[in-house]
């Protein structure tokens, strides 16, 4: 809510509108830009000044233009979808002056794009939030949004391909690979045709007999210009650079160059998880029976995971490439297509709206991936097994990054003094530390624990909870790390519950 002497400031997220007397036209943009972008709030009864200053001046007959934005909204004529319920409408009153607040969700991926008709413009129109302004939406943009309404990309059967557009020696290295798993002789007889028409590579023409390659085939086994002809932008790169600032990189794998001329999204994963996994080294980390974990293999899953990610979620019709750079201290995933589930989905599992679902399978049918959803907990997991930084998970309406951190949380912290650094350590240990448990266990003198505190706070790694005898301090964490301390605690709590039910 707003408050009466708040310095108001239109935002990415946020559009004031007049409104004195009439619902604006110029609402429909806004509401089209919001719920095609990433969500935002309309606030009905301010007005702008002069210096781009906005002032409460309210609306008169709140009613009526709630009525009337209401039968707008909900005309086919008008918008090309609702998403809104009595709920995103509030009449606020600030100070006997009533404004209008309209609580506009992001869209979901199936109803994009929502279009409206304006009067400046007849024909219905998509718009999409730029900074502080609605701008109607580029082609691209709305290419992107008609094709990512559907619920599965790549399973449709494409005209004129065939396996002469598909790199044989991936398909073979494939079979290889399905034969060592099953132990089923079958698959050194049937043909290439056979077996590609049984992984789901190829898919029958219904209601025709005869099959044709789908676009998840052709993307996972296809030569890489069959691949530029239906798809012009594809591109695959991963870089390693000793510094992310550093335009120049170390290792680089490129879809295209000469030394990967035929390079497709299963070629690609086995050359690109090779790279990033070789040089891992092995890490001296016990459990709590005193064995030695094995921090290699668990941490090439993560690595795994965030990959085949990144290919089964991509938007490959994008004019961007999908991109992995890999620095000494993290391996940045990055791909076009939003993530389609929220964060905390993502963290907690058991959600998945794939986007690929024939390579999904694909990666599925030789072990590669496992049921949809288990990726992103797995990755966690691992991460909070070895105490590594947690990833950091950047979803916009248009791509997706997840960053996978190499280092141990408190190695990115050496640069503190010493009573920071054993505040920051006994903080990791029990989640918490109060001037008590400062002077007492760590025997610091009040004035040595209140220079650390204050230091830590000014960096940012700490924050403050409680007041008064009951201030402590916690570690700020991303909304990632407290998202999943957050499932995690209620893990340990449904176990305990478990536990007591079966005395």
């Amino acid at each position: 809510m707003i408050e009466p002497d708040q310095i108001l400031q239109e935002t990415v997220k946020l559009e004031f509108k007049k409104a004195k007397n009439s619902l604006p036209d110029d609402i429909w943009p806004t509401y089209s830009a919001f719920a095609n972008t990433m969500g935002g709030t309309i606030i009905l009864g301010v007005e702008e000044k002069p210096k781009n200053k906005f002032s409460i001046t309210g609306v008169e007959n709140p009613a009526k233009i709630v009525d009337d934005f209401w039968n707008t909204v909900t005309s086919a004529e008008k918008v090309s979808c609702n998403i809104l319920s009595d709920s995103n409408v509030i009449v606020y009153d600030i100070r006997g002056k009533t404004v209008i607040i309209i609580e506009v969700p992001e869209a979901d991926y199936g109803q994009k794009p929502i279009l409206v008709k304006t009067q400046n413009r007849k024909q219905m129109t998509a718009y999409k939030r730029l900074g502080t302004a609605d701008k109607i939406a580029t082609p691209e943009q709305i290419v992107y949004m008609y094709a990512n309404n559907k619920t599965d990309m790549d399973s449709t059967v494409i005209d004129g391909y065939d396996i002469d557009d598909l790199n044989l020696s991936d398909i073979r290295d494939y079979k290889a690979e399905v034969l060592n798993i099953t132990k089923q002789d079958r698959y050194r007889e049937i043909s290439d045709e056979e077996f590609l028409k049984e992984i789901g590579a190829f898919k029958r023409k219904r209601p025709f007999k005869d099959y044709g390659l789908t676009i998840g085939g052709l993307l996972f086994f296809g030569k890489y210009q069959s691949i530029r002809d239906y798809y012009p932008a594809f591109q695959l790169d991963y870089f390693k650079k000793d510094t992310n600032l550093n335009p120049d990189w170390q290792d680089r794998i490129s879809s295209g160059d000469m030394s990967y001329p035929e390079m497709n999204v299963y070629s690609f994963y086995n050359l690109a998880l090779k790279k990033m996994t070789d040089n891992i080294t092995e890490a001296f980390v016990l459990d709590e029976n005193a064995r030695r974990k094995p921090y290699r293999s668990d941490l090439t899953v993560a690595i795994r995971e965030s990959l085949v990610n990144m290919l089964m979620h991509a938007y490959y019709g994008a004019d961007v490439p999908l991109k992995i750079i890999e620095t000494p201290d993290y391996i940045e995933f990055y791909n076009p297509g939003d993530m389609r589930i929220s964060r905390e989905e993502f963290i907690i599992g058991g959600t998945s709206k794939q986007r690929n679902s024939t390579v999904s399978v694909l990666f599925r049918k030789v072990g590669i991936a496992e049921k949809a959803g288990s990726g992103g907990p797995r990755i966690f997991d691992i991460v909070n097994q070895y105490s590594l930084k947690m990833p950091d998970i950047t979803s916009t309406d248009i791509d997706t990054t997840i960053r996978i951190w190499k280092t141990n949380f408190l190695s990115t912290l050496e640069n503190l003094e010493e009573k920071e650094q054993q505040v920051i350590e006994y903080i990791v240990a029990t989640g918490k530390i109060s001037k008590g448990e400062a002077l007492g266990e760590l025997q610091l003198t009040e004035y040595a624990y209140t220079k650390a505190i204050k230091s830590l706070l000014s960096q940012e790694i700490i924050s403050k909870r409680g007041n008064n005898k009951s201030t402590h301090y916690v570690l700020k964490t991303n909304t990632e790390a407290s998202t999943f301390s957050d499932q995690k605690f209620l893990k340990e709590l449904e176990d305990m519950l478990r536990k007591k039910a079966k005395r």
